[in-house]
C-alpha cells in the first residue's frame, strides 16, 4: 500500500475493493478454506518438474481464476485444487482470480489478485516446520491456527521487512510507491508479528518492533534505508481500517471468526462493511443468489462440525448443518496397572485425539520367583531358620528351622582354691557359648602336714596365655610350703563385635554380613544379604535420522547401568549392539537462479528432505544457510555510467544518476562534499597572533591563532 496522502490511500484501496467484488461475483470465492481430507485429497500430482513429495503436505486447497506456478526450472503449470507445491515454486495469482494454501493441516495462506510471492522454503515435518515465503507485489492473509512448536518456523518475507510468528492471524500487502520506493502495510488481526526492517538491498538495520493484535504499521525502502511510517500518539502503530480490505478478504475474517478464531475485530461490524462494499458494487441491484455449503468447523471425536450454505454474491445464510463426531483414533497399548505375583495388571488404548480410554485389557499375574535362602545359624540353645522368599515381591514361599546345637562341656575350672578351714569352688563351662554348666564344692583343706598345705602363691608366672576359646595355665612358688604350684587360667570368652558387611548385595548376587571377635576375629555369626534385583527402565525404539543415530528398544538397569533387550533382565546387551547409526541425508537439488532489480536470486544448493538442513554441495560435507545463499535483487548499474546531475561544493554534496541495465529505472546517489582545499598560512598582524589561510575553490577565510614561533596554527576549519 502506497500511504502517501490520505486521498491516495483511499483511492487505492477503493480499487481493491471494486476488484475483490470482480472477484466474488464471478468465481464466489472467499469462504472457509475446506480440508484436505475432502475433494481433492487423494490427487497425488507435483507441479511440473518438482521434487518428490517430503512430509511436508503444503497444498492448494481452492484457486478460482488463473494462477500461475513456476518450478525451479521455470516450466509453468496453472494451479489447480489440491495440486502440491515444494520449495523454490514462483506463484503469480492473476487479475480477478485469488488462491487458497493450505500448510501442514492447520495453517492458511489467501492471496489477493494480482499477487506475486515465492516459496522460498517449505522442509521439516508437520510438527517441526520450516516455512518461508517472500512476497515482493500483492496482498496475502496469513492464519496459524495452533501455535508453532519449538524449532518450527512460519515467516514471511518482504523487499523491506522480515516478520515472524508463533500463532496468529495477520495480513501483508506490498506495492511499489510512485517515489521508487516499496511499502509494505502489515494489519495483525490475532497474535502478534515480529518486524524486522531491512533496506530492498536485503540489508538489515537493526530496527524491530513486535506489532500487537488489533493495530497496523507501514514500512517504507529503499536501496539505502528503511523505515516504519504513519501510526498516531507517537507510534509506528494505528487501528486496523477493515473499510481498506477487499470483499474476498472480509468473507475470509468472518468465517475465521464463525471457526473460533479470536479476531480483534466485530463480526457485525465486517458484515455490515462486505454488506455494503457489495451493494454499492452491485448498484442496489437485486441478484441471484449463489449458494455454496462452507464447513466452519471439522469434526472430531471431542466435538461434533459446522456446516453452514451461504450466499457467495452477498454473504447471506440460509441454513447451516451439524456434521456428526468422528471415530476415535486409538493408540497402541499403554500399562496402567503393572501386574504383581500375586495380582492382575491392567492396560489400555486411548483415542490418540481425545486421550478417552476406548479399550481396556488384563495382563496375568508374574509366578513368584525363588531368591537364594537366607540362613540364620542355630546357637547352643536357640533355634536357627533358612527362609527362601520371592526376589520380586518379597513373599515368604518356604520357611524350616534348624534345631539347637546343644552345649559343648569342658573340663573341670578351679574358680575358688580351697583353704584351711573353706571349700573352694569348681565349675564346668560350655567350649562353645562360655555359659557356666555345673559348679561343684573342692572341700576345705584340713591342718597338719604338707599335704594339707593350702599353697599360697604371691608372683604367678603365666606359662600359656587365656584365649577367647581355651584355658591358659599359670606356675609358682607356694609362700608355705615352698612346693611348685600349677594353676589353669580360665579362658577370656569371646567378645562380640557388631554387624558388618564383608560383600555388599549386587542386582544379581547375594551379599553376606558376619558379626566377629573384636579380640580374635573369629565369626560369632553371618546371615546372607539378598540381591537387589535389576531396577529396570525402558527405552522405547527411536529411528535414526540423517542428525541423529537411533536405538532399537531396550531396557537399562538404573543400579548397576547394564542393558538388556527384554525388561526382565534376562537377556544382557551391549550400548553398541543397541544403536542404529545415522543415515545419509536425502538432498534435493535447489538450482542456482539469477537475482533481478526486484527479485532476489540463489547460488546452487542441496536441501535434505529429512531434516531441512542446507548444503553447498551434493556429499553434504558443507553445511550453509538460505542467507549465505541468497543473491539480493539489485539493479545493474556501471561504476563509469553515472552522469552528475549536481556538483559536489566544498560543504554541499552534490548528486548523480544512472539508467538500470535491466529494470531502465533511474537511479540515483549522493556525492559527497568536496571539503575545502586550503592555500599556506597567512600572518595578518602580529600584536594579537593571528593568521589566516584562504580555500582555492570557493575563497572561504580560515582564521586562527599563532601558537608558536615557527607560527603553527591551532584549530582552523
Amino acid at each position: 500500500m502506497i500511504p502517501s496522502t490520505k486521498k491516495t490511500k483511499r483511492g487505492f484501496f477503493a480499487m481493491c475493493c471494486a476488484v475483490a467484488l470482480l472477484i466474488g461475483l464471478l468465481s464466489g470465492c472467499g469462504a472457509e478454506p475446506l480440508s484436505v481430507g475432502e475433494e481433492g485429497a487423494d490427487d497425488t500430482k507435483t507441479s511440473a518438474g518438482s521434487a518428490a513429495e517430503t512430509a511436508r503436505t503444503v497444498v492448494v486447497q481452492e484457486t478460482n481464476g488463473t494462477t500461475v506456478v513456476l518450478d525451479a526450472k521455470k516450466a509453468s503449470t496453472n494451479a489447480y485444487k489440491g495440486m502440491h507445491l515444494v520449495a523454490g515454486n514462483d506463484v503469480t495469482v492473476q487479475k480477478i482470480s485469488d488462491l487458497t494454501m493450505l500448510f501442514d493441516m492447520d495453517k492458511y495462506m489467501y492471496a489477493e489478485e494480482s499477487t506475486h510471492f515465492w516459496l522460498s522454503k517449505a522442509s521439516g515435518s508437520q510438527e517441526k516446520s520450516k516455512t518461508v515465503i517472500y512476497l515482493d507485489e500483492g496482498a496475502t492473509l496469513n492464519r496459524i491456527v495452533n501455535p508453532l512448536e519449538n524449532g518450527a518456523v512460519y515467516q514471511v518475507d518482504t523487499p523491506n521487512s522480515t516478520m515472524a510468528v508463533r500463532g496468529t492471524v495477520f495480513r501483508v500487502e506490498v506495492r511499489e510507491g510512485k517515489d521508487g520506493k516499496i511499502y509494505t502495510y502489515l494489519a495483525v488481526l490475532n497474535g502478534a508479528v515480529k518486524v524486522e526492517l531491512k533496506t530492498t538491498e536485503g540489508k538489515y538495520n537493526g530496527v524491530s518492533e513486535t506489532i500487537p493484535a488489533g493495530t497496523a504499521a507501514g514500512i517504507r525502502a529503499d536501496e539505502t534505508f528503511s523505515e516504519f511510517i504513519g501510526g498516531s500518539g507517537g507510534k509506528h502503530t494505528a487501528p486496523i481500517d477493515y473499510a481498506a480490505f477487499p470483499a474476498g478478504t472480509l468473507r475470509q475474517i468472518i468465517a475465521y471468526i464463525d471457526d473460533n478464531e479470536e479476531i480483534d475485530a466485530d463480526r457485525d461490524e465486517l458484515e455490515a462493511l462486505l454488506k455494503q462494499k457489495l451493494s454499492e458494487a452491485n448498484g442496489d441491484e437485486k441478484h441471484k443468489h449463489s449458494w455454496q455449503t462452507v464447513t466452519v468447523r471439522e469434526a472430531d471425536c471431542a466435538r461434533t462440525g459446522l456446516q453452514k450454505t451461504v450466499c457467495a454474491v452477498c454473504g447471506e445464510t440460509k441454513g447451516q448443518k451439524t456434521l456428526p463426531r468422528a471415530a476415535h483414533k486409538l493408540s497402541g497399548w499403554t500399562v496402567k496397572t503393572k501386574a504383581t505375583c500375586e495380582s492382575k495388571g491392567l492396560k489400555v488404548k486411548k483415542c490418540g485425539v481425545c486421550g478417552k480410554i476406548i479399550e481396556r485389557r488384563q495382563t496375568a499375574a508374574l509366578a513368584h520367583q525363588p531368591g537364594k535362602a537366607k540362613i540364620t545359624a542355630p546357637t547352643c540353645v536357640k533355634a536357627g531358620s533358612k527362609v527362601i522368599s520371592c526376589k520380586l515381591c518379597g513373599h515368604i514361599i518356604k520357611e524350616e528351622t534348624l534345631t539347637a546345637k546343644g552345649h559343648q562341656p569342658g573340663d573341670w575350672e578351679i574358680t575358688k582354691p580351697a583353704t584351711y578351714g573353706k571349700e573352694g569352688e569348681r565349675c564346668k563351662v560350655c567350649t562353645v557359648c562360655g555359659e557356666v554348666l555345673e559348679t561343684e564344692a573342692i572341700p576345705a583343706l584340713i591342718s597338719g602336714g604338707s599335704s594339707a598345705c593350702s599353697h599360697q602363691v604371691k608372683n604367678w608366672n603365666v606359662t600359656k596365655a587365656p584365649t577367647c576359646t581355651e584355658a591358659g595355665s599359670q606356675s609358682g612358688t607356694c609362700s608355705v610350703c615352698k612346693q611348685s604350684v600349677t594353676a589353669s587360667i580360665p579362658a577370656t570368652g569371646h567378645d562380640e563385635g557388631s554387624w558388618s558387611t564383608t560383600s555388599p548385595a549386587t542386582c544379581t548376587k547375594a551379599g553376606l554380613e558376619e558379626r566377629k571377635c573384636t579380640k580374635c576375629s573369629t565369626v560369632l555369626e553371618s546371615k546372607t544379604l539378598k540381591a537387589q534385583g535389576h531396577t529396570m527402565e525402558t527405552h522405547a525404539a527411536v529411528a535414526a535420522s540423517c542428525t541423529k543415530a537411533g536405538n532399537r528398544e531396550y531396557s537399562e538397569c538404573t543400579t548397576c547401568h547394564k542393558y538388556f533387550t527384554d525388561s526382565n533382565g534376562s537377556n544382557e546387551t551391549t550400548l553398541e549392539a543397541i544403536t542404529i547409526a545415522k543415515v545419509a541425508h536425502t538432498m534435493t537439488k535447489h538450482p542456482s537462479n539469477p537475482k533481478t532489480c526486484k527479485t532476489p536470486g540463489n547460488r546452487e544448493y542441496w536441501e535434505c528432505n529429512q531434516c531441512g538442513t542446507l548444503f553447498a554441495d551434493e556429499a553434504g560435507s558443507t553445511e550453509t544457510t538460505l542467507a549465505a545463499m541468497t543473491i539480493a535483487a539489485s539493479h545493474s548499474v556501471s561504476s563509469n555510467g553515472w552522469q552528475t546531475t549536481t556538483e559536489a561544493t566544498c560543504t554541499t554534496a552534490g548528486e548523480q544518476r544512472q539508467e538500470c541495465k535491466d529494470c531502465k529505472q533511474t537511479i540515483t546517489q549522493d556525492i559527497s562534499a568536496l571539503g575545502h582545499d586550503f592555500g599556506d598560512w597567512e600572518i595578518v598582524t602580529t600584536e594579537d597572533g593571528k593568521q589566516k589561510r584562504t580555500c582555492k575553490r570557493c575563497g572561504f577565510i580560515d582564521t586562527a591563532p599563532i601558537t608558536s614561533k615557527n607560527n603553527s596554527a591551532e584549530g582552523g576549519q
